[in-house]
């Protein structure tokens, strides 16, 4: 499997399909939004790829010029995929990324369902020493999770 940065036109083919199906419309932000930030080199979404180039997954990183995480804004592995390790491949594959690029920690606000945490807590998250205001006031029910690199 191979993690690569999406193209423009990746990240429209996966905002149509994949990220619509997993996530509800209040919860996904307008594609404007992600194009936007990630022509301005704030938002980083990556695409996680089978041996035959099709897409296993995606992991959406919003990057905070004044903060020492990455936000996992978005992680998504196709339903057909799901319960085959690809989400703990993705997430450990962009971990790497990450941490290449200069973070010291991922930062996730996670629904707080026992199979979502399970997942991540297997995956070597634990609660945020320092909850961010922001993400905790926006999704209030979430659990505010961090992944030091």
């Amino acid at each position: 499997m191979n993690l690569d940065i999406m193209t423009p036109p990746a990240l429209r083919g996966a905002y149509e399909t994949d990220l619509r199906e997993a996530f509800p419309p209040s919860e996904l932000k307008p594609l404007a939004d992600m194009e936007g930030m990630r022509e301005r080199g704030i938002y980083e979404p990556l695409c996680l790829t089978e041996d035959g180039g099709e897409a296993a997954g995606y992991m959406l990183l919003w990057k905070h010029p004044e903060e020492p995480y990455v936000l996992v804004d978005y992680l998504c592995v196709p339903a057909r995929l799901r319960g085959r390790g690809v989400g703990g491949t993705l997430f450990r594959m962009a971990c790497a990324h990450a941490k290449k690029a200069g973070a010291e920690k991922l930062y996730i606000s996670a629904h707080s369902a026992a199979e979502v945490m399970a997942a991540y807590w297997a995956l070597g998250c634990v609660e945020a020493e320092e909850i961010d205001p922001r993400h905790a006031a926006a999704e209030p029910c979430d659990v505010q999770l961090e992944r030091l690199l």
